[in-house]
């Protein structure tokens, strides 16, 4: 049985794509899926691409793909 879920969480700012990673997150302790933890994957992710000196986190928006916005 698989013990994460994956997705692909992109960052833009002003509609440009900054970067793109994985978000992994772990079942709950109930073994489901819950919702996406939202403000820890765009978190991880802007840490992950270490996008500090060219944006601020605030500034971004992120997505998931296939294209909803977190």
């Amino acid at each position: 049985m698989c013990r994460t879920k994956q997705y692909t969480v992109i960052c833009t700012r002003d509609g440009i794509e900054l970067g793109r990673d994985v978000f992994s997150e772990p079942l709950n302790a109930h073994g489901y899926f819950g919702p996406i933890d939202k403000d820890k994957a765009a978190k991880d992710v802007f840490d992950r691409l270490n996008l500090y000196e060219i944006a601020d986190l605030d500034e971004c928006d992120f997505w998931i793909e296939p294209g909803n916005k977190i």
